[in-house]
């Protein structure tokens, strides 16, 4: 008598698990959500916190003289995403934010095309240059 009042204490969990855990799951036919990017008023403020002291230059007004300054570019998104190829830029130097990508960095070089950007790595000496390419860019900010 005993033994059989073991194996029916047992068997009544067992048989709450097999009945809660053998349901048709719902159909989720609803598409998921992805996050909401930031606003653009944010992206706003992100970016004149960044060029604070900076002057807004028009992207046909840059040349050569202007290497090696300080500089932020607000640039376009690429539709597939932005890929930034090994090693990864340092810290600061580049900033997604939904469709808008700040850059900042030293201007490098200036082609028709695309412009290139570096910044230092904080303890190799060595530098990291991206290209943003002239179509993409919204805005430029230099330093003095």
């Amino acid at each position: 008598m005993n033994t059989e009042c073991r194996w029916f204490w047992a068997a009544i969990p067992l048989f709450l698990l097999v009945l809660c855990g053998c349901r048709p799951k719902e159909d989720q036919t609803a598409p998921p959500q992805q996050a909401a990017g930031p606003s653009p008023t944010e992206i706003v403020a992100a970016r004149d916190a960044m060029t604070r002291g900076m002057v807004q230059v028009s992207l046909d007004k840059l040349d050569k003289s202007q290497m090696g300054k300080r500089c932020v570019i607000t640039a376009r998104t690429p539709e597939g995403g932005l890929h930034i190829s090994p090693p990864p830029p340092p810290l600061g130097m580049v900033r997604m934010m939904g469709r808008t990508t700040l850059y900042m960095g030293e201007l490098n070089e200036i082609s028709p095309d695309a412009i290139k950007i570096r910044a230092a790595y904080p303890t190799s000496g060595n530098y990291k240059l991206l290209e943003i390419p002239r179509a993409d860019i919204q805005s430029i900010h230099l330093g003095e």
